[in-house]
Parts: structure tokens; C-alpha cells; sequence
């Protein structure tokens, strides 16, 4: 069984969503199956499942769209297992994320997805990703290599995939895919590779609301540790909790147009932290299709600093709305920031020192706004 949920009222728009996250590979390095001759170093995994299994958690638990609420969610699993609802506790089998139990499960989503043209179709795959042609990602299921004679028909070729997905009436279709992008040297020396597309393209393209979100570049490497959440999907849950909004009309949305760049900016902003390996994110998102609805403002970081940097030892900063202190953010001894998670809005950022080594004669405007606010003020060195 991969349906884990289904609720869908006739002739009504729903979010329908399909996760796959495979950290088994029997024929890969490592693996309990007949070893591909060639696994141009691929091993097993253990964040994916983790992070499938979280990302299904914040559909369930959060997902809110009332022009298309939660129809169905697909999961596949490798190892396969059991998924436990996080509402209720209730507990699903869950199948593993072989080709075969993927392409099923894959047409019951697109069919549900085709059924309405305002429907919301989202689709996550976590597990191993290779590239030989630039902007040709292949995804690997559970069993991919265990035929060497077909060596890449248990793999999806993504592109192809997205290209068919053109044909389903799914206005507004969100695709997140948190895999390397790697071209090993073995790759390169295989001449010609035919994947499997999921649904094949047709003559007529017609798009909607469209986000393409990959965990990073091409040739490039996407990163999570040992039975831990990956950075990509820890980013983009937060994002859809709101990091990625904008508001609109007195609330505030998750977009097609919106939801990548701030995946994006947050993925970066952590590059910058010591031995963390770098990885960026690649996107292609347009229009204004809705996928989440916040049920309150986002509470977004702030990182304040003082310039000079020595001038943090001597200071205590508040944050201030209309003469009323709203905060007192905390100095990050490590970094030398004052840190603080505040609700988007304009701010007064007001300095005193406790010795008159230093001064600043004014306050400074700050501008809050997701995913994070990153702000140097410049304050006077006394003579």
C-alpha cells in the first residue's frame, strides 16, 4: 500500500502529492543484492527515508489551501516500512520505491492530478540522482542495476517526466528533488542511456504555475547526515512554513513564484557556516500558483551586526515599534551577531553602549521579511 491518504470530494480542485525516498539500493556498494559491476560509487543512504517521511509529516500535519486542500499523498519508501500518521498514530504499510511499485503508484497521482484543471500536483523524490547530459537529471529507484543487461530501466529520467507531466490538466505543478547531480567518470563512458519516463511527452505543451526545485546545480553534490534530515528538505519544510511566503491581501502565501528563491537564499546563508559543505540550490518557478496558505505570519531570524565588530562587547541592542521595545535580541558570542526571530515588519533598531568607547547618534530602520533579515550597522568609534 502507498496511499496514506485520500480524501477527495467530487468535482473539487485538491493538492495531490507523490513521495519517493530511497535509501536501499541492494546493488549498489554496500547492498544485500548482486553488486552492478560498474556502481560508480554509489552506496546506501540513510537521510532519504528520514526526509520523505518528513516531508509526508508536514503535508499531513499543515498543508492548508482552500481553493485545493489535501486529496491523496503517494509514499514509497525504501527500506520499505511502516509510516505513522502523525495526527492520529494510525499506521500505514508502506511499499519500497521499486520501479515497478513507482510507475503504479506514479499513475494513480497522475490520474487523480489530470482529474481537475485547478488541481495542485506536487512531486519529491529523495535518493540518488546522477546527470551525464546537462539538465537531463536521472533518478534511481530501489532496484535500480539489478538487471545489467537493462541497466536504466529502473532508473526515471526526470526530464522526460516533467516534459509528459505538460499533459496532465494540473494547473499549478510544484517538483522538489533533493539528489546529487553528479556525473561520474563511469558515467561518461557509457554511450547512450534510455531511463524511464514516467508519462511521455506529447506534441501539445501546455503549462501553468510550474516550480522545478532541485537540492543543487548540475554536476554538483546534495548533502545530509547519517540518519538525519538532508538540507535541502530541512529547507524547504521550513519554507513552506512560511520562510518562503509572501504576503498578498492580508495574508501570507507559499508560491510557485516564490517558494525556490527563498529555498535558495537559505540554503546559502548556511554555506556560510564553518565546515558546512557548499551546496546550491537550482530552481525554475513562475506565476503565482498557490501552494500553501500560512495560518499566521512567518517568525523569521535576524542576524544583527556592528561595525566595528569589537564594538558587540560593549553594547546592548533593542528592537523598538513606535517607542515601544518590541525585543532585546541575544549577542551570539561565536559569531559576534545579536540573533533574534522576530514577526516581518519594520523595526528601530536602537544601540546603547555600556562605556563611552563607542556611540551611535541614531536609530537604524530595519526591514523584516522571509526567509532571514542580515543587518550591519555602523556605529562611531570614540576617540
Amino acid at each position: 500500500m502507498t496511499t496514506i491518504f485520500e480524501k477527495i470530494e467530487k468535482d473539487k480542485a485538491h493538492t495531490h502529492v507523490f513521495i519517493v525516498g530511497v535509501g536501499k539500493y541492494p546493488h549498489l556498494l554496500n547492498g544485500e543484492g548482486t553488486k552492478l559491476d560498474n556502481p560508480m560509487e554509489l552506496r546506501q543512504l540513510t537521510s532519504p527515508p528520514i526526509s520523505a517521511k518528513a516531508f509526508a509529516d508536514w503535508i499531513l500535519k499543515n498543508l492548508y489551501n482552500p481553493d485545493a486542500p489535501l486529496g491523496s499523498i503517494e509514499l514509497l519508501l525504501s527500506p520499505a516500512g511502516e509510516y505513522v500518521q502523525p495526527q492520529d498514530g494510525e499506521q500505514f504499510p508502506v511499499e519500497g520505491a521499486t520501479m515497478e511499485n513507482i510507475k503504479t503508484a506514479f499513475d494513480r497521482w497522475y490520474n487523480r492530478c489530470n482529474f481537475h484543471k485547478d488541481n495542485v500536483a506536487i512531486f519529491y523524490f529523495c535518493g540518488h540522482g546522477l546527470e551525464k547530459i546537462v539538465g537531463h537529471p536521472l533518478l534511481l529507484a530501489e532496484d535500480f542495476g539489478k538487471n545489467h543487461l537493462r541497466l536504466w530501466e529502473n532508473a526515471i529520467d526526470f526530464n522526460l517526466t516533467y516534459l509528459g507531466m505538460a499533459r496532465c490538466q494540473a494547473k499549478t505543478q510544484c517538483y522538489f528533488i533533493d539528489a546529487c547531480r553528479q556525473t561520474p567518470s563511469k558515467l561518461q563512458e557509457i554511450q547512450e542511456i534510455r531511463a524511464t519516463a514516467l508519462v511521455h511527452p506529447s506534441t501539445s505543451q501546455k503549462w501553468g504555475e510550474v516550480l522545478k526545485l532541485f537540492a543543487t546545480h548540475t554536476s554538483q553534490k546534495a548533502y545530509g547526515l547519517n540518519d538525519q534530515i538532508t538540507r535541502f528538505t530541512d529547507a524547504l519544510i521550513n519554507c513552506l512554513n512560511g520562510l518562503g511566503s509572501e504576503k498578498q491581501k492580508k495574508q501570507w502565501l507559499v508560491t510557485t513564484g516564490k517558494l525556490g528563491l527563498n529555498v535558495t537564499k537559505i540554503l546559502e546563508k548556511s554555506n556560510k557556516e564553518p565546515n558546512t559543505p557548499q551546496q546550491k540550490p537550482e530552481f525554475n518557478g513562475k506565476g503565482t500558483g498557490i501552494i500553501h496558505v500560512c495560518s499566521k505570519p512567518p517568525s523569521v531570524p535576524v542576524d544583527i551586526a556592528l561595525n566595528p565588530i569589537e564594538a558587540s562587547n560593549f553594547a546592548k541592542l533593542s528592537l523598538f515599534q513606535k517607542e515601544t521595545c518590541v525585543s532585546e535580541p541575544q549577542l551570539d558570542l561565536s559569531s559576534q551577531k545579536w540573533k533574534d526571530i522576530v514577526l516581518p515588519n519594520v523595526y528601530s533598531c536602537r544601540i546603547y553602549f555600556l562605556l563611552s568607547k563607542y556611540c551611535n547618534p541614531e536609530d537604524t530602520e530595519m526591514w523584516v521579511q522571509p526567509p532571514y533579515t542580515e543587518e550591519e550597522i555602523e556605529v562611531i568609534k570614540l576617540v
